[in-house]
């Protein structure tokens, strides 16, 4: 299988489809919005009209603005020591040694473009690592139990 760059993004382009009683402003609706699985609870909640209380990090994508071209972290299983940072049709990628590069993509086609812009490769570094630690934060200070509070250490 061709691979465009360090992580293999047409192993992470999967297409939702979301298939019954929805408002007719939304049938028959294509988005070329990012989103990983992570969105998927927030969007059928939205659906739904219930709100999301608890333990999403994702967003209903049907309530984001015109303008936004979608995010999402990608972390292949297995050994693959790469981790990806995907906002609209830009992409970035953090090696283990904290190498990485920019990229511009078009999955239709399929294509990549290595791209050279410093400013806009860390912007989306500091989105990687701040979604990675919040994460890490999240997971040491979130007690097993609701309403008992224990330590990480």
């Amino acid at each position: 299988e061709h691979q465009l760059t360090e992580v293999n993004l047409l192993r992470f382009h999967i297409p939702v489809l979301i298939y019954g009683k929805i408002p007719p402003s939304l049938q028959g609706r294509r988005l070329d919005t990012v989103i990983s699985q992570v969105d998927v609870i927030p969007t059928l909640s939205g659906l739904m009209g219930e709100p999301v209380t608890a333990g999403c990090w994702g967003r209903d994508v049907f309530a984001t603005r015109p303008d936004d071209a979608g995010q999402a972290v990608i972390k292949p299983s297995g050994g693959e020591q790469v981790v990806a940072y995907v906002q609209g049709d830009r992409l970035v990628t953090l090696d283990e040694s904290g190498g990485g590069h920019l990229y511009e993509y078009d999955l239709a086609e399929p294509a990549v473009q290595r791209l050279e812009q410093p400013e806009v490769m860390a912007y989306m570094v500091n989105r990687l690592l701040s979604y990675v630690q919040t994460g890490i934060n999240y997971l040491n200070q979130k007690p097993v139990i609701p309403g008992k509070q224990e330590s990480a250490d």
